[in-house]
Protein backbone atom coordinates (compact mmCIF):
# COMPACT_ATOMS: atom_id res chain seq x y z
CA UNK A 1 0.00 0.00 0.00
CA UNK A 2 1.20 3.52 -0.77
CA UNK A 3 2.04 6.31 1.70
CA UNK A 4 -0.53 6.78 4.86
CA UNK A 5 -0.50 9.88 7.08
CA UNK A 6 -2.56 11.18 10.05
CA UNK A 7 -4.85 14.10 9.16
CA UNK A 8 -5.49 16.20 12.75
CA UNK A 9 -9.12 17.29 12.50
CA UNK A 10 -9.84 18.41 16.55
CA UNK A 11 -8.16 18.62 19.70
CA UNK A 12 -9.22 18.98 23.32
CA UNK A 13 -7.55 19.08 26.39
CA UNK A 14 -8.82 16.94 29.48
CA UNK A 15 -7.14 18.67 32.32
CA UNK A 16 -8.80 17.19 35.37
CA UNK A 17 -6.95 14.36 37.36
CA UNK A 18 -6.88 11.60 37.06
CA UNK A 19 -7.21 11.97 33.48
CA UNK A 20 -4.89 15.27 32.88
CA UNK A 21 -3.98 14.66 28.96
CA UNK A 22 -4.36 15.88 25.37
CA UNK A 23 -7.37 14.11 22.98
CA UNK A 24 -6.46 14.46 19.35
CA UNK A 25 -8.77 12.79 16.89
CA UNK A 26 -8.08 12.61 13.35
CA UNK A 27 -7.71 10.51 9.81
CA UNK A 28 -6.36 7.66 8.68
CA UNK A 29 -5.42 8.67 5.13
CA UNK A 30 -3.72 6.15 2.21
CA UNK A 31 -3.72 6.70 -1.33
CA UNK A 32 -6.41 9.61 -1.55
CA UNK A 33 -8.47 7.42 0.39
CA UNK A 34 -10.07 8.06 3.86
CA UNK A 35 -9.98 4.81 5.77
CA UNK A 36 -10.55 5.23 9.26
CA UNK A 37 -10.83 7.30 12.23
CA UNK A 38 -8.21 7.65 15.05
CA UNK A 39 -8.83 9.14 18.01
CA UNK A 40 -5.45 9.34 20.44
CA UNK A 41 -4.55 10.16 24.31
CA UNK A 42 -1.60 11.71 24.93
CA UNK A 43 -0.18 11.45 28.65
CA UNK A 44 2.66 13.91 27.77
CA UNK A 45 4.14 15.76 25.12
CA UNK A 46 4.77 13.33 22.74
CA UNK A 47 3.99 10.28 24.92
CA UNK A 48 0.92 8.27 24.18
CA UNK A 49 -1.57 7.62 26.60
CA UNK A 50 -1.16 3.53 27.64
CA UNK A 51 -4.32 3.78 30.36
CA UNK A 52 -6.41 4.35 27.01
CA UNK A 53 -7.29 1.69 25.21
CA UNK A 54 -3.72 -0.15 26.48
CA UNK A 55 -2.12 1.84 23.48
CA UNK A 56 -3.15 5.29 23.38
CA UNK A 57 -5.30 5.10 20.59
CA UNK A 58 -9.03 3.56 19.37
CA UNK A 59 -9.95 3.11 15.95
CA UNK A 60 -14.00 3.00 15.89
CA UNK A 61 -15.87 1.03 13.18
CA UNK A 62 -19.53 2.13 12.27
CA UNK A 63 -20.87 0.45 9.09
CA UNK A 64 -18.19 -1.52 8.15
CA UNK A 65 -16.97 1.14 5.18
CA UNK A 66 -15.51 4.74 5.16
CA UNK A 67 -15.70 6.54 8.85
CA UNK A 68 -14.29 10.08 10.22
CA UNK A 69 -13.83 11.37 13.57
CA UNK A 70 -13.80 15.50 12.87
CA UNK A 71 -14.76 16.70 16.12
CA UNK A 72 -14.04 16.01 20.12
CA UNK A 73 -15.23 16.75 23.35
CA UNK A 74 -15.23 15.94 27.07
CA UNK A 75 -18.11 15.53 29.44
CA UNK A 76 -17.33 16.16 33.21
CA UNK A 77 -17.19 12.86 34.16
CA UNK A 78 -14.51 12.23 31.45
CA UNK A 79 -16.35 10.54 28.98
CA UNK A 80 -15.34 11.70 25.82
CA UNK A 81 -17.74 12.09 23.05
CA UNK A 82 -16.84 11.99 19.38
CA UNK A 83 -18.81 13.04 15.79
CA UNK A 84 -18.25 13.05 12.66
CA UNK A 85 -19.87 10.95 9.64
CA UNK A 86 -20.56 6.91 8.87
CA UNK A 87 -20.91 5.62 5.53
CA UNK A 88 -23.91 3.89 5.63
CA UNK A 89 -25.38 1.44 3.30
CA UNK A 90 -26.11 4.22 0.53
CA UNK A 91 -25.00 7.34 2.07
CA UNK A 92 -23.32 9.64 4.95
CA UNK A 93 -24.82 9.94 8.03
CA UNK A 94 -24.08 12.09 11.37
CA UNK A 95 -22.02 9.55 13.25
CA UNK A 96 -21.62 9.99 17.41
CA UNK A 97 -19.14 7.92 19.21
CA UNK A 98 -19.08 8.11 23.58
CA UNK A 99 -15.77 6.69 25.38
CA UNK A 100 -15.03 5.78 28.78
CA UNK A 101 -11.99 7.35 30.28
CA UNK A 102 -10.20 4.08 29.31
CA UNK A 103 -10.89 4.33 25.56
CA UNK A 104 -13.74 1.43 25.70
CA UNK A 105 -17.06 2.36 23.91
CA UNK A 106 -19.70 3.45 26.65
CA UNK A 107 -22.30 0.82 26.10
CA UNK A 108 -24.84 3.22 27.66
CA UNK A 109 -25.02 5.71 24.61
CA UNK A 110 -26.90 4.64 21.36
CA UNK A 111 -25.99 0.97 20.31
CA UNK A 112 -23.16 -0.06 21.64
CA UNK A 113 -21.19 3.66 22.18
CA UNK A 114 -22.79 4.46 18.60
CA UNK A 115 -25.45 6.66 17.24
CA UNK A 116 -25.91 7.33 13.56
CA UNK A 117 -28.15 9.93 12.19
CA UNK A 118 -29.99 10.72 9.30
CA UNK A 119 -31.46 13.86 7.94
CA UNK A 120 -32.63 14.05 4.36
CA UNK A 121 -31.21 10.30 2.97
CA UNK A 122 -28.53 12.04 1.40
CA UNK A 123 -24.95 12.58 2.34
CA UNK A 124 -24.73 14.39 6.12
CA UNK A 125 -21.48 15.47 7.79
CA UNK A 126 -20.91 16.65 11.35
CA UNK A 127 -18.30 18.88 12.10
CA UNK A 128 -18.84 20.44 15.40
CA UNK A 129 -19.93 19.41 18.89
CA UNK A 130 -20.86 21.20 22.03
CA UNK A 131 -22.22 19.50 25.37
CA UNK A 132 -24.59 21.96 27.18
CA UNK A 133 -24.62 22.26 30.79
CA UNK A 134 -27.81 19.49 31.01
CA UNK A 135 -25.14 16.73 29.65
CA UNK A 136 -27.32 16.94 25.95
CA UNK A 137 -25.15 16.95 22.26
CA UNK A 138 -25.65 20.00 20.10
CA UNK A 139 -23.99 18.74 16.87
CA UNK A 140 -23.50 20.75 13.61
CA UNK A 141 -22.86 20.09 10.34
CA UNK A 142 -24.62 20.27 6.81
CA UNK A 143 -27.01 17.74 5.27
CA UNK A 144 -27.11 17.32 1.27
CA UNK A 145 -30.86 17.65 0.21
CA UNK A 146 -29.86 16.63 -3.77
CA UNK A 147 -26.79 16.04 -5.29
CA UNK A 148 -25.43 19.78 -5.58
CA UNK A 149 -27.28 21.07 -2.75
CA UNK A 150 -26.45 21.12 1.07
CA UNK A 151 -28.02 22.43 3.81
CA UNK A 152 -26.93 23.61 7.76
CA UNK A 153 -27.99 20.74 9.64
CA UNK A 154 -28.38 21.07 13.52
CA UNK A 155 -29.29 18.24 15.65
CA UNK A 156 -29.41 17.69 19.56
CA UNK A 157 -28.87 14.58 21.44
CA UNK A 158 -30.09 13.26 24.56
CA UNK A 159 -27.49 12.00 27.51
CA UNK A 160 -28.00 8.22 26.49
CA UNK A 161 -27.72 9.15 22.59
CA UNK A 162 -31.22 9.40 21.31
CA UNK A 163 -32.27 12.42 19.49
CA UNK A 164 -34.05 14.96 21.89
CA UNK A 165 -37.44 15.19 20.39
CA UNK A 166 -37.80 18.44 22.04
CA UNK A 167 -35.54 20.12 19.48
CA UNK A 168 -36.96 21.17 16.19
CA UNK A 169 -38.84 18.83 14.59
CA UNK A 170 -37.74 15.20 16.36
CA UNK A 171 -34.20 16.21 17.51
CA UNK A 172 -32.81 17.81 14.15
Amino acid sequence: MGKMKIEVTSMALQPTPPFVRELVVGLLVALLMTLSSVHAVQAAPGDLDPTFDSDGRVTTDFAGNSDVAFAVAIQTDGKLVVAGWAFTSTDYDFALARYNPDGSLDSTFGSGGRVTTDFAGNSDMAFALAIQADGKLVVAGRAFTSTTKSDFALARYNPDGSLDSTFGSGGR
